[in-house]
């Protein structure tokens, strides 16, 4: 009588076997097909080099929806120039009007002059060196007097009067700002990028070795960088104007003292936009 147990073996030996390889029968599609972007490198020397061109690479569903992605976004970044740029510098105050027209025509009673591409190349030239333009301005805004509250109003007290800043002198360019927001930094960045070469060129007239680009990013880096006014900060007048009663104050740039005037409020609303159209230009 044969051996049960050497029976029972091969049979389990046997069945053992023809399961494995049912299973490699069905894995050998999916390993195929993640061979085919696996080959080793000798070996792919060895392809012709049709072949590697030729081949295929597979699109995994992640892949795919970064593609539609960014596909979608930089769609949404077109934006539609609807002003032509003006065919030459000289006598280009004409269509730079129209676009003011376009973008936000509040802007017009503050830019209602000539040579505004020039005049607004030599504004962002100072503020890129934190200074605030005091001549050639491309514009014109009127506001209020500055104000102040005297604080020691005791005239015997042998000290120099001191003030605070009046409550109502941030509200003098809360219209300027509020221009400003209306357009989107888009539009504004697209319409910069179009009118590029007519700006260059008025920055290259004024003898500069840098490209006016890099110094409108430089001006832009300038506005973000000022930081918040102290709020118990004290005026003095030591002459016809008001200064800082701190050194350390007293000692900063135009461009910092002009956006502490234009006060919290309208200096985080400048530099929100500012953030939003330095990341589209």
């Amino acid at each position: 009588m044969r051996n049960p147990v050497l029976i029972f073996g091969l049979i389990f030996i046997t069945a053992t076997a023809a399961f494995l390889l049912f299973k490699r029968q069905q894995t050998v599609p999916l390993v195929e097909a993640v061979a085919i972007n696996m080959i080793p490198a000798d070996e792919e020397r060895d392809q012709p080099v049709v072949a590697l061109i030729n081949r295929e690479p597979i699109i995994t569903a992640v892949q795919a929806e970064v593609a539609a992605v960014q596909a979608e976004t930089k769609s949404e970044l077109e934006v539609e120039l609807t002003v032509a740029r003006a065919q030459a510098l000289d006598g280009s105050d004409v269509a730079v009007k129209s676009l003011m027209t376009s973008l936000n025509p509040s802007l017009l009673q503050w830019f209602d002059q000539d040579e505004l591409l020039r005049k607004f190349v030599m504004a962002v030239d100072r503020l890129a060196s934190g200074e605030l333009p005091t001549q050639h301005l491309p514009l014109q805004y009127a506001k209020a007097s500055f104000t102040v509250q005297q604080i020691n109003t005791d005239e015997t007290l042998a000290i120099k009067k001191t003030f605070i800043a009046g409550q109502n002198n941030t509200s003098r360019f809360d219209a300027l700002i509020s221009a400003l927001n209306i357009i989107p930094p888009a539009s504004l960045a697209a319409y910069y990028q179009d009118w590029s070469p007519l700006l260059e060129e008025a920055y290259l007239e004024m003898g500069m070795e840098t490209t006016f680009d890099q110094r409108l990013h430089q001006a832009i880096t300038q506005l973000l960088l000022v930081k918040a006014l102290p709020e118990d900060s004290l005026l003095i007048q030591p002459h016809v104007f008001y200064e800082y009663q701190d050194p350390n104050l007293e000692q900063a740039n135009g461009l910092n003292k002009f956006l502490w005037r234009v006060g919290k409020d309208n200096r985080l609303r400048l530099q929100t936009y500012l953030r939003e159209l330095k990341s589209q230009l």
